[in-house]
């Protein structure tokens, strides 16, 4: 009896409603709009915005603070964003100009900002403001372009080299310029050059432009000063120069090998484009312009210890073999190298305890590693360039006769010292980091020390690369650069490793070592498939070829979120870190600051409710065709406390990667994986369609394939899941007997039938599978090794991918490929119930049951399916539905196509004796001239309003409704048509018309939306406005703009950009407007999870001291080395720099909330000064709103500051008032004395 009662109150009121005209003025008198008519119940806004994408667009500039554990990304719009530990992220803009320079000082709570307007801004990471972002200490305009910079943690002088060759220092703790400049060394080099009459050397007039700077890693006293001719060391206590360096390659001497025949027989002179030192300060490199590097001793400055290049050593000796094949190639164009554009010279302790991962073997051998960004050549591989090499080994140490000094005399190195030197200077090999696209920038993460150029025991190496060549281009506003993250150092295995010399045997004399003669050769190995670990990097570091194209959210049932995310996030331990390592992913290790959720602001969750919200799914696909999975759930937000998952919580065991699936062997005959070698910037996504309930996705590619792929198990986690349902099954017989109590017996009777054939299929294709298979290899993202041997099917239009899954780990499997070769999918609708439609560009229309996978339906292509009207017209809209119609109302699958100029179809599907899927008779046609342009349709219960998904539930009651006696009850509904510029609603979608409304403006995309038991219709037309429309009687109750309306300016207005929502039904929606407009915002802001509370620095963590000089020997010097020169510690550096007038202290700035942020002192002339910081601050802030807020609060600020030196004054005065009388009484008192006497 249950039964019957529940399929009677599905079925609609129960009774018959009679002809069409009561049937229309019955529903005309419903509202299931109610409480959504109100405006008090609509609050826009926005919950998280930047997530998807960095502040300001790509990244010019990186800097990491290893105390702190925080990585902070500069990019071109003027935007700054610090990354810590998973759930830590602030992000904000400092201006509008591209940021160049970018540096922490680490122990200091201090983030150094350079633009390209060469304004430097001082910004704290200590205090935080009451918008939670970093508090900007000074600004200050720099009076020449910035070339590069260099910061020492142990002092507080920021070094700016100039344009003009002069480097400036500023004070950071007192937030001013230091009077001490140190001038253009080289142009006094090339001075001393004239006066000596040296021939060859640069006009007076011109100026050499200072290009690298950075201090000794052991002696805060020298300066290693990169110009376009040379290097200088500057001696800061004494100003002077200690030695200058100049590379000159003679006459026939190949160099980088970028020289044209004219001038390979003439002295050159390769300019300096980068340097770093050696960490022990004996020995510094330099890179030049034409791709070679120069290694000095910092004793020698006659000649390098060693020249070379990626694949040659000693370039800079003539050699017969260079000068020949020079002359061969006369008159023929070469490959020019790329300049050096960045150094970094990484070292490990000399004790392996502590050292993690294959630096143990770095620091066990004593060995270090230069890291080079250019000086490839244009045909080789891009990437970062590693040079593994081998340890110093003094003479002394080795048995050798001690040189009597460090140098032979005359600035020469002894023969033993140098060549032990050079020994150490000579790379075994190379090895390279390999890119997409030629790499821009590179960034070490040193473990602990910030000392030695912040290459000390690094972890990690984050390259930024240029534009990818085969990717599509994007139109609009972009990230064209990409990041990607490895781990650092590589195997050792992957170098060939440096010899070892026992103690007591002499070092290799300069005959052993490459020469000229045999013109030594570096190869670089092919970088291997599985030896580097490829850090996956936060979400807003989706740039470049991962650049979001568009997005899809949805409200997934919690048995399908516990299948796509198995943990729970009240586990214990880090449940990001557990997820990322089951998909063999690690996130970059970045450990700064803490997050907690916010219960106290106004509006936040309450704690009792906040358990309710729904899970919620959020699915991305990118610019190189791979589609991603976010779990978006408000919980993450909220627990625990501290939070410990990142949010959005990537999923990237369930990426599913386009281009490697088209790369397998056995789809090369697919349309799609030819174009994918021919024409690789063709392979792009156009949309993707996720069904939550049964985990189904469906990608349809611009080349016309559609992808359709179903979410599984894998073996072990498929156990874990039947014993999870096992349980839940017999919890079920625990339940008192109830009205829904057999339903729900059925429901789990279902799915455990449905749960036993998919595990006997997977294990049948498991099976299949591993007798084919010859690899053990796994391709990325479920995709078996292109070296199984899987038999390519004949080209159809369906192509069976079952055979490629992995069926050992859990993730999206490929079920099918779909090609028909009619152009460009156009729409596709998906369902619960294992069914796809989709139409092509070409006026084609298939329909796939996934249970074959099979093609069920074709029309525009292969057999005829009876159509005429719609033949030459293109397919608009499709929907699905679970429903009857007009003259049918038995509830089945159905599927509504809309096509161009107001032609609809049903086409109904249905069950054959065998049990097989397909269509029924022929399709129901309606058309009408208001329903052309059509956007999109939903179906409608007459009774509530509620959207008719086709779901396994509603498969099921039409399953048992087949068994009735026919002339009973049935359920009434209605069919929304929303088309470009009107909208109708028709009973039972082939009936009457209930309403219709013409609209003004054009609608560009269309959604339905609940508030509890209330429903809307939500538009968005092409100016970006949000309508809501009340149903059924379409009255517009409610319309606002989804983007702030700018400020009018002079002359035609810029074009609207388009707004796209993917909206989960119940007011949240994820708002794309370009790869860097992603923004997760809500129609209804009440008791909704806020952004957590974040805290950056941690001041209980020490700074490692300042790392004490070596001499030549190798032993450790306490007060001077090598010249005799002192060294001076951070505090007498800075007293040095300052000069005696350097300004007090500034006072201790108070914690948030307590005290306003007091104006920084300008930094050049006060007007400019303050315009400019007005300026920077409005932009930084953002928004009206903002803007007015922060206006009103200085403007209290600025009254309660008047009105508390008004009363001051008024008690000043009254007090002086008061002293007046009692000096007037004094007085009168004297006099009255002085006349009674």
């Amino acid at each position: 009896m249950s039964f019957f009662k529940s399929l009677k109150s599905a079925a609609g009121d129960g009774v018959q409603w009679g002809d069409g005209e009561s049937i229309v003025s019955s529903l005309a008198q419903k509202d299931y709009s109610q409480s959504l008519r109100s405006s008090q119940f609509l609050n826009l806004a926005t919950l998280t915005s930047g997530y998807f994408a960095l502040p300001g667009g790509s990244p010019t500039a990186l800097a990491y603070d290893p105390i702190q554990g925080f990585l902070a990304v500069g990019t071109e719009g003027g935007g700054i964003a610090i990354f810590g530990k998973e759930s830590v992220v602030v992000r904000w803009k400092v201006g509008d100009s591209p940021v160049r320079f970018l540096a922490f000082q680490p122990g200091r709570g201090r983030l150094i900002v350079i633009d390209a307007k060469q304004w430097l801004q001082v910004v704290s990471t200590e205090f935080l403001d009451a918008h939670g972002l970093p508090v900007r200490d000074a600004i200050y305009s720099v009076r020449n372009t910035v070339t590069c910079i260099d910061l020492s943690p142990s002092h507080n002088h920021l070094m700016l080299a100039l344009k003009d060759g002069t480097i400036d220092f500023y004070d950071l703790d007192r937030c001013n310029h230091s009077p001490y400049r140190v001038p253009n060394l080289w142009a006094q080099h090339e001075e001393l050059m004239r006066r000596s009459g040296v021939p060859g050397r640069k006009p007076r007039g011109y100026t050499p432009l200072c290009t690298a700077v950075q201090q000794h890693p052991r002696d805060m006293n020298q300066l290693l000063v990169g110009y376009e001719g040379g290097a200088c060391i500057w001696d800061i206590k004494n100003n002077s120069v200690i030695r200058s360096f100049e590379l000159i390659l003679p006459p026939g001497a190949p160099g980088g090998g970028n020289y044209p025949d004219d001038l390979l027989f003439t002295e050159r002179t390769p300019t300096v484009t980068s340097l770093a030192w050696r960490p022990d300060g004996l020995v510094f490199v330099l890179g030049h312009d034409d791709g070679s590097l120069s290694f000095w001793s910092v004793d020698d400055d006659d000649r390098p210890l060693m020249v070379c290049t990626t694949s040659e050593g000693d370039t800079n000796v003539a050699n017969g073999e260079a000068i020949f094949s020079a002359s061969e190639s006369a008159g023929q164009s070469r490959a020019q190298r790329e300049p050096v554009f960045k150094l970094a010279w990484a070292s490990w302790p000399e004790k392996a305890d502590g050292v993690g991962g294959a630096g143990q073997e770095y620091a066990a051998r004593g060995e270090t590693v230069l890291t080079m960004l250019g000086g490839l050549l244009p045909t080789e591989q891009p990437g970062i360039t590693l040079f593994r090499l081998p340890p110093f080994q003094p003479p002394l140490l080795s048995g050798a006769r001690p040189p009597t000094s460090p140098t032979g005399g005359g600035g020469v190195l002894s023969p033993d010292l140098r060549a032990a030197l050079r020994a150490s200077v000579t790379p075994p090999g190379t090895l390279l980091y390999p890119t997409r696209s030629p790499p821009e920038d590179f960034l070490l993460l040193p473990g602990a020390s910030p000392h030695f150029g912040a290459a000390f025991d690094p972890v990690a190496i984050v390259i930024v690369t240029g534009t990818d060549s085969t990717l599509p281009e994007l139109s609009g506003p972009s990230c064209p650069r990409g990041v990607e993250a490895w781990s650092f150092p590589p195997p050792t295995g992957l170098v060939p490793p440096s010899p070892q010399l026992p103690p007591g045997t002499p070092p290799p004399s300069a005959g052993l070592l490459p020469s000229a003669s045999s013109q030594s050769s570096f190869h670089i190995p092919p970088p291997p498939q599985d030896a580097l670990i490829s850090y996956r990097l936060p979400a807003p570091f989706l740039t470049g070829a991962e650049s979001v194209l568009g997005v899809e959210i949805a409200v997934v049932p919690p048995s399908s979120y516990k299948r796509l995310v198995p943990l729970d996030e009240n586990a214990s331990g880090n449940a990001a870190a557990l997820s990322a390592a089951a998909a063999g992913e690690r996130r970059l290790p970045l450990f700064g600051g803490s997050a907690s959720p916010d219960w106290t602001s106004k509006g936040a969750p309450d704690q009792r409710t906040a358990k309710l919200e729904h899970r919620k799914i959020m699915v991305t696909y990118s610019l190189d065709a791979t589609v991603r999975f976010w779990d978006i759930s408000p919980h993450l937000l909220l627990y625990p406390d501290p939070l410990t998952v990142e949010y959005p919580r990537p999923l990237p065991q369930h990426t599913i990667s386009v281009r490697d699936l088209l790369s397998h062997p056995s789809l090369s005959h697919l349309p799609a994986a030819q174009l994918l070698h021919t024409s690789p910037r063709a392979i792009r996504i156009r949309s993707v369609r996720f069904a939550a309930e049964t985990l189904e996705c469906t990608i349809t590619l611009r080349s016309g394939e559609v992808l359709l792929t179903k979410f599984g198990l894998g073996k072990s986690s498929a156990v874990a899941f039947g014993s999870s349902v096992d349980a839940a099954r017999r919890e079920l017989h625990d339940l008192d007997s109830g009205a829904g109590a057999e339903e729900g017996m059925q429901k789990m009777s279902d799915m455990m039938a449905d749960l036993a054939r998919e595990m006997e299929a997977d294990l049948a294709a498991e099976k299949k599978a591993a007798k084919a298979a010859k690899s053990k290899k796994i391709v990325k993202l479920g995709v078996r090794s292109s070296k199984a041997k899987v038999n390519p099917p004949s080209f159809g239009e369906i192509t069976d991918l079952r055979e490629m899954a992995d069926l050992r780990s859990d993730g999206f499997k490929p079920v099918a490929m779909l090609s028909v070769g009619r152009g460009e999918p156009i729409a596709c609708a998906v369902t619960d119930i294992g069914f796809v439609a989709v139409a092509y560009q070409g006026n084609a229309l298939a329909i796939v049951d996934l249970r074959g996978p099979t093609v069920i339906y074709r029309e525009g292509y292969g057999e005829p399916a009876g159509r005429s009207h719609s033949e030459s017209e293109p397919v608009e809209a499709l929907r699905w539905a679970v429903c009857g119609i007009d003259g049918d109302p038995l509830p089945t699958p159905r599927l509504i196509v809309s096509y161009g100029k107001g032609l609809n179809k049903v086409i109904t599907l249905s069950t054959s004796d065998d049990g097989r899927w397909g269509v029924v008779g022929q399709p129901a046609t309606f058309a009408h001239g208001s329903l052309s342009n059509m956007v999109a349709t939903f179906v409608l219960d007459a009774r509530t309003g509620a959207e008719l998904p086709p779901s396994t539930t509603a498969l099921q009651d039409v399953q048992r409704a087949k068994r009735l006696p026919p002339g009973g009850p049935h359920q009434r509904v209605l069919w929304l048509a929303v088309a470009r510029k009107a909208l109708r609603i028709k009973v039972d979608v082939t009936g009457e018309t209930l309403t219709k409304v013409t609209l003004e403006n054009k609608i560009v995309q269309a959604t339905l939306m609940h508030r509890n038991s209330a429903k809307a219709l939500l538009a968005i037309d092409e100016t970006g406005k949000a309508l809501f429309f009340s149903l059924p009687n379409l009255d517009l109750v409610q319309h606002f703009p989804l983007r702030p309306c700018p400020n009018p300016a002079p002359g035609p207005a810029p074009p609207a950009v388009p707004v796209t929502i993917s909206h989960d039904g119940e007011g949240d929606f994820v708002q794309y407007t370009s790869p860097v407009d992603i923004q997760f915002r809500t129609f209804f802001n009440f008791r909704r999870p806020r952004e957590p509370l974040v805290t950056l620095h941690n001041p209980s963590l020490p700074v490692p001291a300042q790392p004490g000089p070596v001499n030549a020997s190798g032993v450790a010097a306490l007060t001077s080395w090598l010249w005799g020169s002192g060294t001076i510690t951070g505090d007498q550096l800075d007293t040095l720099i300052a000069g005696p007038n350097r300004p007090p202290p500034r006072p201790p700035r108070q914690r948030r909330g307590e005290e306003s942020e007091p104006e920084p002192e300008p930094a050049v002339g006060a007007s400019t000064a303050r315009r400019t910081q007005r300026s920077v601050q409005s932009t930084a802030r953002g928004g009206v709103f903002d803007r007015m807020q922060n206006a009103l609060a200085e403007r209290g600020e600025y009254l309660n500051d008047v009105e508390e030196r008004f009363n001051r004054l008024a008690v000043g005065a009254g007090e002086m008032a008061t002293q007046a009388q009692r000096v007037a009484a004094k007085e009168s008192a004297k006099r009255a004395f002085g006349s009674w006497f």
